[in-house]
């Protein structure tokens, strides 16, 4: 057996909270403004490895996917919205949960801070 699908989705008018800033009644609003598409492709092969005479009923499967989903609108017609705690970010036509990579550099000393931290007397 050997079964193929392809699909393709889009949805648009998602509902999702969108935070808002703290100085108004409430802190979050609900939206319908953003649109999503997915799509993919999945593939699956199976059979019986035994004969149909065999005490034993055996079936194999493997299934092979591909799936992708892209952000196509944002509310307000942004082109990101960074999540309050900070643990993703929604960015038009990436996926819906990029998420954030700290890079932190190491010093080995004070003064290798210092160094950086300090300017530069460039007049001499």
């Amino acid at each position: 057996m050997f079964t193929a699908d392809a699909y393709y989705k889009q949805t648009d008018n998602d509902l999702r909270e969108t935070a808002l800033a703290n100085h108004n009644g409430f802190d979050k609003i609900k939206s319908t403004e953003t649109s999503l598409v997915n799509y993919g492709l999945e593939l699956q092969v199976g059979g019986r490895p035994l004969s149909s005479q065999s005490d034993w009923n055996l079936y194999c499967n493997f299934t092979l996917a591909f799936n992708k989903d892209v952000i196509t609108k944002l509310p307000n017609d942004l082109r990101q919205i960074i999540a309050s705690d900070y643990t993703y970010v929604n960015k038009l036509g990436s996926n819906t949960f990029g998420n954030y990579l700290y890079v932190y550099k190491v010093y080995a000393t004070d003064e290798d801070v210092r160094s950086i931290l300090l300017p530069v007397n460039v007049c001499g």
